[in-house]
């Protein structure tokens, strides 16, 4: 189903509007002039399916005397593809369950929720655990993505709220980070038993376009607080799929500055900890409580906490040397 997909697609809608019902395998694989896909590109198609052709019954392109067996053959080899190389998903597509629809609310059991901050905090952060429907179903988010939640209120109005998953890999049940600031969606998460959502939403593609799986060689992150979920499916997709050297150590840099307006204020720090050891040098985690008797913005704080690390965006645009590849700053 490419219906939500299609104006997003890097190439333009057109071509993918002038295959619909068609047998489009081909073209995808680049046998008629188009360019060849890469595995990230796979990846995403995956996410799309909605089925499994035995057999084509279709209007095709390709040649007349091309025998049936081989467009079967290309379709499968196609579904075939994984998301990510893991083994909690290493499943054939008919037997994985969507945990979520991208257009259709479904209601989720709160399994668990957990305050990550002092109690002492005006407003608290906490973790909520949401359960699907079966302990298989699965949910694969790509940097970028959130998920809609969505309750009605007393006067019959309709409160979405955006959120992202802290993992890329969710199956049975996926973790929500949330800072309770008092407005109707938060406090409707401490009482509610279930909550209703949907998605993926796509809102920004933070992918790497030129890699084979989407990863970057280096990606620096700055967070202030509950700010840090994206950053959190940043980091946790680049230990997924960033390619190993001949050691076994990931081939690439993350870098993350989490800060925090007081000490009380901080959160997963045994989390971000963990992650760094499992990383083996390859994520850097500085957190820091900003001091607001020294400085009144996080920008005005950045040179103190980590040097000349910051180059300010114009200075950088202008000594990029030309064709240099410029890395994503997030």
């Amino acid at each position: 189903d490419v219906e939500a997909f299609a104006d997003r697609h890097p190439g333009g809608p057109g071509l993918i509007n002038s295959l619909i019902g068609e047998d489009a395998t081909n073209f995808f694989q680049g046998e008629f002039e188009q360019h060849a896909h890469s595995r990230l590109a796979l990846a995403m198609m995956k996410d799309l399916s909605i089925g499994r052709l035995n057999r084509p019954k279709f209007k095709t392109h390709t040649d007349a005397n091309e025998s049936a067996q081989t467009i079967r053959s290309n379709i499968h080899r196609s579904h075939d593809m994984l998301f990510i190389d893991d083994e909690e998903i290493d499943q054939t597509l008919t037997r994985q369950a969507a945990a979520l629809d991208p257009y259709e609310f479904r209601s989720l059991p709160i399994l668990m929720r957990d305050i990550l901050t002092e109690d002492s905090v005006i407003h608290p952060v906490w973790k909520f655990r949401l359960g699907f429907e079966r302990p298989t179903d699965l949910l694969v988010a790509y940097p970028g993505d959130c998920i809609l939640l969505t309750f009605t209120n007393v006067r019959g109005e309709s409160v979405v709220r955006e959120y992202t998953p802290i993992q890329s890999v969710n199956t049975g049940y996926m973790d929500l980070i949330v800072k309770m600031i008092g407005g109707p969606m938060t406090s409707h998460l401490l009482k509610t038993p279930t909550i209703a959502a949907r998605g993926l939403q796509r809102r920004m593609m933070c992918l790497n376009p030129r890699s084979t799986n989407g990863c970057w060689n280096k990606v620096g992150m700055i967070a202030g607080g509950t700010g840090i979920t994206p950053m959190l499916l940043m980091i946790d997709y680049h230990m997924r799929n960033a390619p190993r050297t001949s050691t076994g150590h990931l081939a690439v840099e993350l870098s993350l500055l989490h800060v925090f307006p007081t000490e009380d204020e901080c959160f997963e720090i045994e989390l971000l900890d963990a992650l760094e050891d499992e990383a083996r040098g390859a994520l850097k985690n500085r957190r820091r409580a900003q001091d607001h008797r020294r400085y009144h913005r996080l920008h005005d704080a950045l040179p103190a906490f980590i040097g000349d690390k910051i180059i300010p965006s114009r200075k950088a645009k202008k000594s990029r040397k030309a064709g240099e590849r410029k890395e994503p700053f997030v």
